[in-house]
């Protein structure tokens, strides 16, 4: 009894490690970034975090995700695509986890990566065809924060493009006639 509860606390206390490194990593990496005139870490990387880690933790445990890999994908999902953040930065991050947890996380934060000159809606037909909850998960939290801010900045164009954005995500796909 005593070793399971080693165990646990051992667990937990890597997990929280991993989160702490996360986000510091995340911090630096976006550092000087901004979101409008605000802070780009602050205004936005904080607010998927907190969408997808506490306003969406009821809909994270139905559909068995660990809120440390969804909080690490929330806080590293723009790292490779506004950065020059290396896979094997982010795996020294992920230390301690079990390599099949690194791998999936590396695997959605690469997915969530839009590559230079892809046409956005290309890139978000990219993230459905993973086929991958964690990933879809974080760029239905990602979507769903830049579509409040485009509400609350009254840019209706950028209000259109995450709608959209939004009930892509959401629909089945078989009904997009999608071949994923």
């Amino acid at each position: 009894m005593k070793t399971n509860l080693a165990k646990t606390q051992t667990s937990a206390h890597i997990e929280a490690q991993v989160l702490l490194k996360a986000r510091e990593l995340s911090r630096t990496l976006h550092k000087g970034q901004k979101y409008g005139e605000e802070d780009y870490f602050e205004s936005h990387i904080k607010e998927v975090f907190t969408l997808a880690c506490v306003d969406y933790a009821p809909v994270l445990r139905y559909l068995g995700l660990s809120v440390t890999d969804v909080g690490v994908v929330a806080l590293l999902h723009d790292a490779k695509e506004d950065t020059l953040v290396t896979d094997q930065e982010i795996l020294e991050v992920l230390k301690g986890l079990p390599k099949s947890r690194c791998s999936a996380i590396l695997r959605a934060i690469n997915s969530l990566t839009k590559a230079p000159g892809e046409k956005y809606f290309d890139y978000i037909i990219s993230v459905l065809r993973t086929r991958d909850p964690l990933t879809i998960f974080i760029k239905l939290a990602d979507a769903t924060v830049n579509l409040k801010k485009s509400a609350s900045s009254g840019d209706e164009v950028r209000q259109a493009r995450y709608r959209k954005v939004l009930k892509l995500l959401s629909t089945p796909h078989e009904s997009l006639h999608l071949k994923i």
